[in-house]
């Protein structure tokens, strides 16, 4: 930049009238650039802006998928709490029809698990 411009920048008044025409193109020039330079700046704040939206959707995802992962945790301990233990009478019951006790227990806690 020559020196117009710089002075056109700091707000110093100075023409040089044999470069009259030049300096009012130099001050339109360093206009533009400030101009550009503050879209730039409002560009990337905006972008800052929607990268932050982003990132707290994100979390908010992130913190309900751990809500649902305790409630389903949560259902699982309480779903274990509910099985009771077999009597000697059913175990009695069981083997008198001829099956097989662990095949049964087996059968027993995958329906209790679904």
């Amino acid at each position: 930049m020559n020196d117009n411009i710089l002075r056109s920048l700091t707000g110093e008044v100075y023409f040089d009238v044999g470069q009259l025409e030049v300096t009012q193109h130099d001050v339109q020039l360093a206009k533009l650039y400030k101009d550009l330079e503050q879209k730039i700046q409002q560009e990337e704040v905006e972008e800052q802006w929607e990268l932050f939206g982003e990132l707290e959707q994100d979390q908010e995802r992130k913190q309900e998928q751990e809500r649902e992962l305790e409630e389903q945790q949560r259902t699982c301990v309480g779903q274990r709490a509910k099985l009771t233990p077999i009597t000697s009478d059913q175990m009695t019951f069981v083997n008198h029809h001829g099956r097989s006790w662990p095949r049964l227990a087996r059968h027993t806690v995958r329906l209790l698990c679904l």
